[in-house]
């Protein structure tokens, strides 16, 4: 007699197509014909076939999904029969467990029905694998990515440094012609000398400098202020401010950017707007 509960197993197509893929980036260089890939195009282009796998193994999950329905109600259809005349899931039998063995042991077996189930009725497709896969190759990817993010980020920062100083020199090509310096004048040297030609620029350097680096205290201004001429009323408040600035010293150079006549009140003084773009320029550039 038949039960006609019990119909074939339906065949399953097995995923796979993340598995066979090869996760280092480098394995796509080959693809690039026109030009020399970064790395980040590489895993670019890694990530595409990764998702285009995946894509694929998802679809074929979801078309097996009937089937292995199907054939998972077929597992436990039958091994509800099984178990309903009497067949055990598992028996035992006394076995030696080497050739050297004395003695027998116990060996506990699974039914070889459940054996037989797995042959012919498959109820898995392999996609939890691929699930498997796909997650560390996107691990992998990710790890990649940040070093290949760093170099890059160390490639553009030298390219910049260098871009730097290529303006840089020519920068102090350009300040050295316009004022006739000696040609193997350096930026500290571009400063000692066009300070000289203005007082207030000279006084506002020495503030300056010492704001950003008072670890020699005021001296530097001390200095400045002696070399000061006064020629009126406006060089007088500025002379008395900045030495009342001297007498309070306390320390901090930020008081020579707080105080009435700090540096930036006394760039504006030196009517040549170039000079002090170039003073300023320079000590950039010797900071």
């Amino acid at each position: 007699m038949t039960d006609s509960t019990l119909t074939a197993a339906l065949p399953i197509e097995l995923c796979g197509h993340v598995g066979k893929l090869c996760h280092d980036p480098e394995s796509y260089r080959h693809t690039f014909r026109l030009h020399t890939p970064t790395m980040l195009e590489l895993l670019a282009k890694a990530a595409a076939s990764l998702e285009d796998a995946f894509a694929k193994d998802k679809a074929i999950h979801e078309a097996n999904a009937p089937a292995i329905a199907h054939n998972k109600a077929l597992h436990e259809r039958v091994a509800t029969m099984m178990k309903a005349v009497g067949v055990p899931e598992s028996w035992s039998d006394l076995e030696f467990p080497s050739s050297r063995s004395r003695f027998k042991k116990r060996v506990s077996k699974r039914a070889g029905y459940l054996t037989d189930l797995e042959r012919w009725i498959p109820i898995a497709d392999g996609f939890a694998h691929q699930v498997t896969h796909y997650e560390s190759a996107k691990r992998r990817h990710a790890e990649y990515r940040v070093k290949a993010e760093q170099e890059q980020q160390q490639v553009l920062a030298a390219k910049e440094r260098e871009a730097q100083a290529r303006k840089a020199n020519l920068d102090l090509a350009r300040i050295i012609v316009r004022y006739g310096l000696p040609e193997e004048s350096d930026w500290s040297e571009v400063v000692s000398e066009l300070r000289k030609r203005n007082k207030y620029l000279d006084l506002a350097v020495a503030m300056y400098q010492t704001r950003c680096d008072w670890s020699d205290g005021p001296r530097a201004v001390r200095y400045a202020l002696e070399r000061f001429t006064i020629e009126n009323d406006r060089d007088k408040d500025i002379a008395a401010d900045v030495a009342d600035s001297l007498a309070h010293w306390d320390g901090d150079g930020r008081i020579f950017r707080d105080t009435a006549w700090s540096y930036g009140a006394l760039w504006p003084l030196v009517s040549d707007e170039q000079l002090v773009a170039d003073v300023q320029r320079a000590m950039q550039e010797d900071n």
